[in-house]
């Protein structure tokens, strides 16, 4: 069975310093009154379930209190505190320590399943600790009270579980309960909402009176609309009459006049014409100035072609005299170990060394005056093919124009395209611009004839109720 082994007391309350072993059994501590002994108590009480909070234990002159206790297992519990500090040690069986801060005023887990010394709550709110007893109090459960005493019995032949359904029922029950009184308020405060809408049929039918009348008012004010509209054709009709009888009146010899304006129409016609050619002549002409520009820039395109044709070939030429070169340049290397080979054999017999020396120069002539004709023949080809090259350094550049000029014609094409699509946006915008216009004055003369409706009426079309000026004014605004 697990039992404290050790503890050591430092600076709490009248204990400088002390250690106390026990044996696995019935330990007894003795000494006069004042000398210490519940003092121990507390201490363990202080390291096993943080019990006082404060300080007010540590010994007077003194910064720090320590409490060690060790048990049979191996395994050590330290308690410190200073006004700084507040930590618990845990040292296992290996020697391995944990230290524990910030635990307030509540055990750290790790150090109740240490000392497994844990109090029993018989219940919630009264904590008991069964291992330890203060000094004076009295024998177990003989001075708690009756309920105490009988949650403690019924804890053990299991009764407590009964109390505890009694409690979550109760609970249950009380919470049910709450529950129906307030569904009962909110259903009658439902009826007396309810109450309100008792007169909702007669608002209905007041309301489809309301809207055949609105609907009367529409097709009134629709033909109001016509007939004035109507009545504006007519006067400017009468207008216009007047206008034609005062132009005849002035006119006078309407056959002369009637002449005139034919011999007029026909020039307008005319300059009509005349002005679309000019229009056509000037767009070709200038169509016709784009593209002088795109041949002037364009017209050494065909010498390109020709010395780029050229300049491949002349390509193919070099490759040609290259694989010359290489030959020559083995031949040399050949020429360099017959001479090696010559200088081996130069003491040879006076006989052999001359017919040798003399075939052997012979040969030797004879060969270089081939490599020679052949060097000079590379000479000449390489010459011809610098000049040919040389013909052609501006020939990228030549590309690079060409190439811009195929670009700028494309832009143009696309510039072409993009201002006809602008032509005919700026001609969309200004019908729709027109288009607004018109509806804007349409929406005001139907907000001048709604408010002069509202007016003679004196009444909502909807609710039937007293409309004023003010009303009237907030209600076009809104519009």
């Amino acid at each position: 069975m697990k039992y404290i082994k050790t503890i050591e007391i430092i600076n709490f309350q009248s204990h400088k310093y002390s250690k106390l072993n026990f044996e696995d059994g019935y330990n007894v501590i003795c000494g006069p009154s004042d000398s210490g002994k519940s003092a121990i108590i507390r201490a363990l009480r202080w390291a096993l379930y943080n019990e006082p909070k404060g300080t007010e234990f540590i010994t007077q002159g003194e910064n720090t209190c320590k409490v060690s206790i060790t048990f049979s297992d191996g395994i050590t519990i330290v308690r410190e505190r200073s006004k700084n500090r507040n930590i618990y040690r845990l040292i296992n069986t290996n020697g391995e320590e944990m230290i524990f801060e910030g635990f307030g005023n509540d055990i750290p887990k790790e150090i109740l399943a240490a000392h497994g010394i844990n109090k029993v709550y018989i219940d919630i709110e009264s904590p008991e600790s069964i291992n330890l007893s203060s000094q004076l109090e009295g024998p177990f459960l003989i001075d708690k009270s009756g309920s105490i005493k009988a949650k403690a019995i019924g804890k053990l032949v299991g009764v407590h579980i009964i109390d505890e359904a009694l409690k979550e029922l109760n609970k249950d029950l009380f919470n049910v309960q709450s529950d129906v009184k307030r569904l009962s308020k909110e259903y009658e405060n439902i009826n007396i909402d309810l109450k309100e809408f008792e007169n909702l049929e007669n608002v209905r039918k007041s309301l489809d009176e309301s809207e055949k009348k609105l609907e009367e008012l529409k097709n009134k004010y629709t033909k109001l609309e016509r007939l004035k509209n109507i009545k504006r054709e007519l006067i400017a009709i009468d207008s216009e009459i007047k206008e034609t009888k005062d132009l005849i009146i002035s006119i006078g010899d309407m056959d002369y006049v009637f002449n005139l304006a034919c011999i007029v129409q026909t020039k307008i016609t005319t300059k009509n014409k005349l002005t679309d050619l000019k229009n056509k002549f000037m767009e070709i002409t200038e169509e016709i100035k784009c593209q002088n520009k795109v041949l002037i820039a364009t017209k050494h395109i065909d010498d390109c072609v020709l010395n780029l044709i050229e300049a491949v070939n002349n390509c193919n030429k070099t490759n040609e005299l290259k694989k010359l070169n290489m030959q020559y340049k083995l031949l040399v290397n050949e020429i360099r170990q017959l001479n090696l080979i010559l200088s081996k054999l130069k003491n040879i017999n006076d006989a052999k060394e001359t017919l040798s020396k003399y075939e052997s120069q012979y040969d030797n002539y004879n060969k270089l005056t081939d490599i020679k004709s052949r060097l000079n023949e590379i000479n000449n080809s390489l010459k011809i093919g610098y000049k040919y090259i040389s013909k052609f350094d501006n020939l990228e550049k030549a590309d690079l124009s060409y190439k811009a000029i195929q670009s700028n014609n494309e832009k143009s094409l696309k510039l072409n395209i993009i201002k006809n699509n602008l032509l005919k946006i700026d001609s969309e915008l200004i019908c729709i611009n027109d288009e607004i216009k018109i509806c804007n004055n349409n929406i005001n003369n139907y907000i001048k004839e709604y408010t002069k409706v509202l007016k003679e009426l004196g009444k909502c079309p909807l609710c039937l109720s007293p409309i004023e000026e003010h009303t009237i004014k907030k209600i076009i605004n809104e519009l």
